[in-house]
């Protein structure tokens, strides 16, 4: 089992033909964050989950919402790193398997939408290299996500950042990240174990005595007379 805190980065990657920021052990070499959100009140940030095949065919894990879901009020102000959880079942993969996570974002109570990166207005989209591993193991991620609100006295609104990549503390991350190969299932072997061997022998212990009694029967008095030793001769 391997158990790892993952990070998105600032750079991307193509894997299972999908090219999206990577998701890796490693801090950022440079720090990257989310267009500026405007709110009134809240705002909440939320992942979802798929594996992707060598094949490009996606499979999500998570039920077809945000999980591990925070809510950022409009104070206090600055950064603050906030965490939720969300427990992540047991999953079969191929060794050839990717997982994606999709980074979300709804504003004061709206619909949910992909965070927009905001150099290039990308969708944060990260993905992980093949995990070369049979399952992803039934545990509890730990998702952390560093934020900052300020006030703008111009336009009087808040404003609201997420620092996905970053290359220093409180940055955005996945703990406990677990992967690993599954035990496959025993299977029973019918043929030559030791019960079968031990059947085999009683089978022929049983038609032994079945053949003594079919010869007492057809010569009784054979074995009836049979001449047995004197004591002392």
């Amino acid at each position: 089992m391997v158990v790892e805190t993952r990070r998105p980065q600032w750079d991307k990657w193509t894997v299972n033909g999908l090219t999206a920021y990577k998701l890796l052990t490693t801090l950022s070499a440079s720090p990257n964050y989310s267009v500026d959100y405007w709110i009134t009140s809240n705002i909440r940030f939320g992942i979802r989950v798929w594996k992707r095949d060598s094949t490009g065919v996606e499979t999500e894990i998570t039920p077809g919402t945000p999980v591990a879901i925070v809510q950022r009020n409009i104070t206090p102000t600055g950064w603050q790193q906030q965490s939720a959880t969300w427990a992540c079942p047991q999953t079969a993969l191929a060794t050839t398997d990717a997982i994606k996570v999709v980074w979300y974002v709804s504003s004061d109570g709206g619909a949910w939408a992909i965070v927009l990166e905001v150099g290039y207005l990308d969708y944060y989209i990260t993905i992980t290299e093949q995990l070369g591993d049979t399952q992803l193991d039934a545990t509890t991620w730990t998702v952390r996500y560093r934020t900052f609100v300020w006030y703008d006295p111009i336009d009087d609104m808040y404003y609201v950042r997420c620092q996905l990549a970053e290359d220093i503390e409180d940055y955005s991350e996945i703990e406990n990240f677990s992967h690993s190969t599954g035990v496959p299932p025993v299977v029973a072997q019918p043929v030559g174990d030791g019960l079968t061997w031990v059947q085999k022998a009683r089978n022929n212990q049983y038609r032994s005595r079945e053949r003594k009694r079919e010869r007492e029967s057809i010569h009784p008095r054979s074995y009836l007379n049979r001449s047995r030793p004197v004591a002392g001769l």
